[in-house]
This record gives structure tokens, sequence and C-alpha cells, in this order.
């Protein structure tokens, strides 16, 4: 729907860059995330060259270029025009975040952290919905990857808080937050996971489907641990196991 819509805007008016940007941003996500693949990015790339014919230096342009030829794994192209952006507006926080990101890719690690605090200190909200500072889990700062988190219940920062708990080996709250991590999610959406499991399915997705599936819908925390003691080993995720969440 956003692609016919922006496809439609571009038609109504071919010089305005903006359509073109948001344009190749939708793209970019079909390639990405709808399994559209290397004739989206194409596009995508066509549509971020048309804009910036149009309107030269468009900061949102270079932006998602650089997010496009990243996820295709060209960092150094990535890097370059991150920091060409910034050199025209330097206090562009979204920017400084994406070029964090690109840092990461490249294994600069402490300069990926620099950039992505600075943008959090330019704009506290930015990426906050659908990123995380993952580079801290690369230096093995756990502690400081869940003070970065946002203060959001969602399953999105649920998922990675208790990622991040679990590296922490701070069990009780791990289980706290699966038990609310799992209450976000659907009934649907874990029935879909239980079913769609395959003998190819990996180790990691059949954990979580078990703990989903041993969860079942919207129970408490003391209902959980009421069941726990007639629970079959066989169904605990391989994980648990070996943690004091479990008990035999």
């Amino acid at each position: 729907m956003a692609i016919e819509m922006f496809e439609k805007s571009t038609e109504i008016d071919t010089n305005y860059a903006p359509a073109w940007v948001y344009l190749g941003a939708s793209y970019t996500s079909d390639a990405a995330f709808e399994l559209g693949g290397r004739e989206q990015y194409r596009r995508a790339q066509a549509a971020y060259e048309r804009a910036l014919a149009i309107k030269p230096n468009l900061l949102d342009a270079q932006m998602f270029s650089a997010n496009l030829v990243l996820d295709t794994g060209k960092v150094e192209q990535a890097v370059a025009l991150l920091r060409e952006a910034l050199n025209t507006k330097g206090n562009y926080a979204a920017a400084h975040w994406e070029l964090g990101y690109a840092y990461r890719f490249a294994g600069m690690l402490d300069e990926s952290v620099a950039e992505c605090e600075l943008a959090r200190q330019l704009d506290p909200l930015v990426k906050t919905n659908g990123s995380v500072l993952n580079t801290y889990f690369y230096l093995g700062q756990y502690q400081k990857f869940l003070e970065s988190l946002p203060v959001d219940d969602s399953s999105f920062i649920l998922f990675y808080r208790g990622f991040g708990e679990f590296h922490k080996k701070n069990f009780d709250r791990l289980r706290k937050t699966l038990i609310a991590l799992t209450n976000s999610i659907p009934l649907c959406m874990r029935e879909s996971a239980r079913l769609s499991a395959t003998p190819s399915t990996s180790a990691k997705e059949r954990d979580w489907i078990s703990w989903t599936d041993w969860r079942g819908e919207s129970e408490s925390e003391e209902s959980v641990i009421q069941k726990r003691p007639t629970r079959s080993r066989k169904h605990v995720p391989s994980w648990e196991t070996k943690s004091p969440l479990y008990a035999s």
C-alpha cells in the first residue's frame, strides 16, 4: 500500500524530492522485510538518486541511501554517505545514530557507542521505536545496555531487556520479563509459531516456541510458579535447564 501511494505521488509531481525519498524507503523495507530482494533494492537506489538529483544534499535521501548500501554489505560507502550528510547538518541526531550503526558493522565499536550516545543527547527519542544500542553487547557492557533501553513495555523492548538480563545472569528479572513479554504477544502469533516449527527450525527458535507454548495465554506469575513442578523436562528450553529458573 505504501509503495502504491508514493508511486502515485511521484506521478503527480515528478520533481517533489521527498516523495522519491520515501518511495525508496518503502522499496527498501519491501526488500528487507517482505522478501522483495535485489530488484526492490535496485528500485530504492534509483529513487534515492532521483531525489538527490532534484535536491542535492537532501539529508533523508543521503541517510536512507546509506542504510541501503549498508544492508547490502557496502560499509565503507555507507560511512562516507553519512559523514557527508553530517557535514551538511552536524546536529542531525538520526544521521549520528545511523553512523553509529554503520561503525558497528565496521567493527569500530567505541566509535559506534560515541555516535549513538551523541544522537541520544541531541534527541532523546531518536530511533527509540525499533532500535536499541546493541554495540554495548559487542563490548560486553550488559548493564550499560540495559540502562540505554527506553522505559517501554513494548514486546520489542521487553525482548531486549530479557536478553540483557540473561547475559547478566539476573534470572529472576529474566523470568519476570519473559512473562511480561509472552503476555504482550497475541495467542494467535504464538500458535502460529508453534505450528510452523519444522525439522529445520533452529534450537533457539524451538526454545522460544517451547517457552511460549508452555506459558499459555495471559497467565499471572503466581500461576506460572504453581504450574512449574508439573512441567516435564523435555518441554523446558535448553538454556533454562542450566539456570536457576529451572527446578527439577
